[in-house]
């Protein structure tokens, strides 16, 4: 979420005061929801979403490239374990081949 949270900040080009002044919360609350140290509550995250769609944030698009990036963290990561794993033993590969 916290990464959601900055994205949406940046998109509608505010500061981490102007944001806090939007939602009514203090510039702490919002630095500790970007930096992962807390998340904003369930009243906060409404008046949020409202600002979103007021604003006509693409949060949906947001998540999607999220989601994307992390499955694609996944793919590269699965290649490095593979490749590891071939060079320090490569009698897999062999192995496969048969």
């Amino acid at each position: 979420m916290q990464t959601l949270i900055k994205q949406i900040r940046t998109y509608l080009n505010m500061s981490q005061t102007e944001f806090a002044e939007n939602l009514k919360v203090t510039f702490a609350a919002v630095n500790r929801w970007e930096n992962g140290c807390a998340v904003p509550n369930k009243i906060t995250q409404t008046k949020m979403y409202d600002i979103c769609k007021e604003k006509s944030v693409p949060v949906y698009d947001m998540t999607l490239n999220r989601i994307a990036e992390a499955a694609d963290a996944v793919k590269r990561e699965a290649g490095r374990v593979l490749l590891l794993r071939i060079w320090r033993y490569p009698s897999i590969l062999i192995g496969q081949c048969l």
